[in-house]
């Protein structure tokens, strides 16, 4: 059996001589693994495309006999490109910064079932795209890094923090942006003598306030938890395609305490390690 399926290549490894195994995030939110063969290059004469990182493909695909770590192993038929980056792999902090958003894709997303991916009548029915909220936060964060670089207008941080509010927010564990988590009061504008967001707490998905904080005895630095509750609020209502809109500082990742913050929260939240991300130490 075949099927015809769109995706982007969140991962590769090479396989033989030419031939690429590749993880390809499909439409629907969920993953399989697919052997490109020639996926590195042409054969003698013969030239094929050299399947990078982060490219949207259309493939047809075809089941193999053969598992991989466990996975449902699919062999491409033929594929050509949707879309794909032209400058991202010119600016190495682009590059990692793709990089970052693949690996997150790749650890949250499900693998698809042989079954789902070779009836088509499953796999696009509407009843089969719960996931597909991730596919669509890395389409458009690949699309609008790539629109950055065009314009002149790359933020490293501004992108990192864009894609990963809306990454929690999707996936059902944004933040808690309203009240407190503690008291339940509703927070106020940033006015010393009102009550607003001072800690961040993953435990509780939200915010404490100031005056909660100063009762339970809760250390914390004020002024990056309020620059960081400020950037949550700004990212959760801003829509990629007004991505530059997002006022953020343009300085290194490393000097953001906004992402490092935000970035174990999600960790907490999918029970990961910062540890299994080999592509944040890049940005760190």
């Amino acid at each position: 059996m075949h099927a015809k399926v769109e995706g982007i290549l969140i991962s590769k490894m090479p396989y033989r001589e030419r031939d690429i195994l590749g993880k390809l995030l499909l439409r629907n939110g969920q993953k399989i693994t697919v052997l490109f063969r020639n996926g590195r290059g042409g054969k003698r004469n013969k030239k094929t495309l050299c399947l990078e990182l982060g490219y949207f493909l259309k493939t047809e695909i075809s089941k193999s006999n053969i598992v991989y770590k466990e996975d449902d192993f699919f062999c491409a038929n033929d594929w050509s490109l949707t879309w794909y980056h032209q400058k991202i792999r010119e600016n190495i902090k682009a590059f990692y910064l793709m990089c970052v958003f693949l690996e997150l894709g790749l650890k949250i997303s499900l693998t698809a079932s042989v079954f789902s991916i070779m009836n088509e009548s499953i796999i696009f029915s509407n009843n089969n795209l719960k996931g597909e909220g991730v596919f669509n936060i890395l389409s458009n964060a690949l699309f609008f890094l790539e629109d950055s670089l065009i314009r002149n207008n790359l933020n490293v941080t501004r992108d990192f923090l864009l894609f990963i509010v809306k990454l929690l927010y999707i996936e059902g564990v944004g933040i808690n942006l309203k009240e407190c988590v503690y008291c339940k009061n509703l927070f106020t504008p940033v006015i010393p003598t009102k009550m607003f967001a001072v800690r961040l707490v993953p435990k509780e998905g939200g915010f404490c306030c100031n005056i909660c904080s100063e009762k339970l005895n809760i250390k914390s630095n004020h002024q990056i938890m309020i620059d960081t509750y400020t950037s949550v609020k700004q990212a959760v209502t801003t829509k990629y395609k007004n991505y530059s809109l997002l006022h953020v500082k343009n300085s290194d990742i490393s000097q953001s305490n906004a992402s490092k913050i935000l970035f174990n929260y999600f960790c907490y939240q999918f029970h990961f390690s910062r540890s299994e991300f080999k592509s944040i130490k890049s940005l760190w």
